[in-house]
This record gives structure tokens, sequence and C-alpha cells, in this order.
């Protein structure tokens, strides 16, 4: 059975450190190759890759110029951007590969950047800034952008922790202009910190993360608005930390995991098939600690976690009809990993 490369993203404690490396997984048991540096860039805190090439941006302040990069299979950066805000952590490229968002968390804004056909970086067309608190007077001060996203070609929704909702914005680009309008802002429960969501692929159902209360909701759209429809704690007889982080649908979208950080586990859903409603199945120690984030492999047979502060990334075996993950016994050391890309 063949391999598949995976790259991890890490935070540096140098600029000359390696930010990003190469892993391979063995699909046949979950083994782990020795990790192969690609760049060496500052705290390169999340990475996708696409069918047009791996990009990634560096979680840095302002005034160290942070930017986000699109690499060839190489490591070899082929075009760059500068990024305007504080603390990028998050990036997505809209579907029909035209246009790539990032999302700063302290500054609370958003950029947009042109593509070009083959997937070059070609020049910043729109800067989205949010506003609003929220009621935590330690992590609420202003906005916090914790996740971009396209919904659509048109539609882009910006994860807020720090006003508790989420914002959507219309595209419109025409020519070298581009026009970006509010669409609707969806509320979460007041001190939730929303983090990250993931869309059904119907686009019926939203799942978001929140960060600081440890809980997930399910949103549907009801007309042209987006509610909050069901709300569950993600471990409620542990110990709250304020750290969920991830959050990830199994391939045939019938379970639904998050990482929860301060207990170093995910926890694991199963979805009705007609409402989408979730239902608390378990939830598994992470064989280390802090799992900032994880991937589940495109058959759902694998799953690769980072634990940022045992700096380390293990695999488990996913049983596809129960949800239930495995360790492996499996795992690699890399510093301060916070990031799996598939």
């Amino acid at each position: 059975m063949q391999d598949m490369d995976l790259l991890i993203g890490c935070y540096t404690d140098s600029t000359q450190q390696h930010g990003i490396f190469k892993v391979r997984l063995n699909l046949s048991d979950g083994q782990l190759s020795q990790p192969e540096p690609l760049l060496a860039r500052p705290n390169m805190s999340y990475v996708i890759r696409t069918d047009i090439g791996a990009y990634a941006v560096s979680e840095q302040s302002q005034s160290e110029q942070p930017h986000v990069v699109r690499m060839d299979q190489h490591g070899e950066v082929t075009s760059e951007g500068a990024i305007k805000g504080a603390h990028p952590c998050h990036l997505a490229i809209d579907p029909q590969n035209k246009f790539l968002a990032t999302a700063q968390y302290s500054s609370g804004n958003v950029e947009v950047f042109r593509l070009t056909e083959t997937g070059e970086i070609e020049f910043q067309i729109a800067t989205l800034a949010l506003s609003g608190s929220g009621p935590n007077k330690d992590r609420q001060t202003g906005p916090h952008a914790h996740q971009v996203g396209f919904l659509g070609t048109t539609e882009l929704a910006v994860v807020d922790l720090g006003s508790d909702s989420i914002h959507l914005f219309n595209v419109n680009v025409q020519g070298e202009e581009c026009h970006v309008q509010p669409s609707q802002r969806i509320a979460l429960p007041a001190g939730s910190g929303p983090r990250h969501m993931v869309l059904s692929r119907d686009r019926s159902r939203i799942y978001v993360v929140c960060e600081l209360s440890e809980t997930v909701h399910l949103l549907k759209a009801k007309g042209n608005e987006w509610k909050v429809c069901q709300s569950l704690q993600l471990l409620p007889e542990e110990e709250k930390g304020e750290a969920a982080s991830a959050i990830r649908l199994s391939p045939h979208e019938d379970f639904l995991y998050v990482s929860c950080r301060h207990q170093s586990k995910l926890a694991c859903f199963s979805l009705n098939e007609i409402s989408g409603e979730m239902t608390a199945v378990n939830s598994t120690e992470t064989q280390g600690l802090f799992p900032r984030d994880f991937a589940i492999t495109p058959d759902g047979e694998w799953v690769i976690v980072a634990n940022q502060r045992s700096n380390n990334v293990v695999t488990f075996k996913r049983d596809a009809n129960s949800g239930a993950l495995v360790a492996t016994g499996y795992s690699v050391a890399l510093n301060a990993p916070v990031c799996v890309s598939i």
C-alpha cells in the first residue's frame, strides 16, 4: 500500500529553525517516517495543501512582518505576500482557486490575495477589519479572527473568538477591484470564544468548536439566516481549561471529532444521518500534551495528531463503524507541532 505525505507546521524558537516538515504516513500500519525539514521560516502555524500548491502563514507580530507563502513539492518558496496584521493563524483558498484569505488573530482582520492561474500569490486585493468584544476580560477585549473559510465561490466566513461571532461576507470581484460586503453575523453564546468551524458537503450544516467554553455547536440555515440548533459540552465530566481547538468531520460525515488541548484528548460525536444532531460517543487520550491540531486521512482509516507541548506527532487507527480511535504506538518527535496537513 502506498505511503501518504503529510506536512507538519511547527512553532519555532528562532528564524533559523525549520517551521515546516514533511512526514510520510504508512497506510498499512500507521507508522511515520523521520521528519524531513522543508522550510526554514518562523512559526508556520497553519499549512494547507491544494491541487495548485501548498500554502502557509507565519504567525508573527506586525513588526516582524508576517507572510503567506506558496511552496512547491521541494519546499521552495515560489511566491509570497506580506500580511497587514498581527499573528496570522489560518488561511483558505476559494473553490475556484482564484483567491487566498488569511486570518490574523491579534489584529482581528482578514487579508484577501489574488492568485494567478498557476496558484502563485499575486497581490493583496482586500482587507476586512472586524470589530466587537466579549465578556472574557482576558481573552475578548477585541476581535480575534481565528479561522477563515469560503462557503462557496462568493461567500467568506470568519470565525471571531473575540466577539463570539461568525461573520459572513459576500465577495464580488470585478477586474482588479474586490468588493466585500457583510451579509450576516452569526452570534454564538456570550463568552464561548468560537475558534474553528466545519461545513457539511451539502452546505446545510455548520459545526463550530468554541475554545473558551469548550463546547461544540450545530448551526443550520433557516431561510437566509444561520441559527444555533444544538450545543454540547465537549468533556462535561472533566475540568475545563479554555483550550478547545481543532474540529474535523469524518469522510462519510457520520462522526465529528474535536481536540481538547487542556485535557489532551479527542472528543468523538456520532451524527444523526437526517438531522445532523450530535451524540457524545467517547474521548481518546492523544498520547501527548496539548493537541492543537489533527487530521483524518481521506479514507477515514487514520488520524494524525500534533501534540504541541509534548513535541510529538502520533497516529491512531480509526474504526469507521464505531468512530473509536486506537493508538498505533507510532510517533515522531518534532518541536512544537501545531498543524497537520494532508
